[in-house]
């Protein structure tokens, strides 16, 4: 019983953070979740345990006018690492950090430019010119220097606004739980399930 309130405590928690940001959850969709090999060998065994599964639930963000979906639970226990954080500009999910400024009437190809700096501070540069919920955007890779940390960062107008949405990381990082969520993963969900408000 402790276990199961301690559960509930959790979610309520999260509830609890979500209003008070002005975030709203809505649609959960669930999906199974990859755990590589450790799985793949488990399975073959008689008495393996099923697939831990991620839930994913839309979360509309007041800050950014924009929504997209976030991990919630794996396998039913709370993913809190992964529950968004809002301030005045920004919208942290886990090691994800989406945030809305304005243009300053630059085109999206100067504001690139703008925050890669002279010289740039970022190496093994990869510009793409894409779209985002049918909006112009520019998706960018690159390696820190002198270190294994990369990353990837996307730039997308929005009228007089930019909306940019990346991580920086040097590995596999989670949401915590029974599901390893990385970096890489949690930023493509949330770019492919964006949509903005005009």
């Amino acid at each position: 019983m402790p276990e199961l309130r301690a559960s509930a405590r959790s979610c309520v928690l999260a509830v609890m953070c979500l209003t008070a940001c002005g975030g709203v959850l809505a649609e959960p969709t669930t999906v199974p979740a990859m755990i590589g090999a450790a799985i793949a060998t488990a399975s073959s065994s008689p008495s393996a345990s099923p697939p831990a599964v991620l839930t994913w639930v839309r979360y509309r963000s007041v800050v950014l006018r924009a929504s997209f979906e976030r991990p919630a639970t794996a396998s039913g226990s709370p993913l809190p690492f992964c529950t968004p954080l809002e301030d005045r500009s920004s919208v942290n999910v886990g090691r994800v950090v989406i945030d809305i400024g304005p243009s300053d009437g630059l085109a999206l190809d100067q504001i690139v430019d703008r925050w890669l700096g002279t010289p740039p501070r970022v190496t093994d540069v990869q510009r793409s010119h894409i779209s985002v919920d049918g909006l112009p955007a520019i998706y960018v890779e690159y390696r820190n220097p002198g270190s294994a940390r990369y990353g990837s960062v996307t730039f997308v107008a929005r009228g007089s606004e930019v909306i940019t949405y990346g991580f920086d990381a040097s590995g596999v990082e989670q949401c915590g739980g029974p599901v390893p969520v990385t970096d890489v993963s949690l930023y493509q969900r949330i770019g492919s399930s964006l949509r903005i408000e005009r």
